[in-house]
């Protein structure tokens, strides 16, 4: 019970911060 929400916060943790590499890299191209 414990170790499923931890799993899935790490798999957003993840997910964002991927998101959030990709989004600061298009604003360096694009600047």
């Amino acid at each position: 019970m414990y170790s499923i929400p931890l799993r899935s916060r790490t798999a957003t943790g993840l997910a964002f911060q991927r998101w959030l590499v990709h989004r600061l890299a298009g604003l360096v191209v694009a600047s």
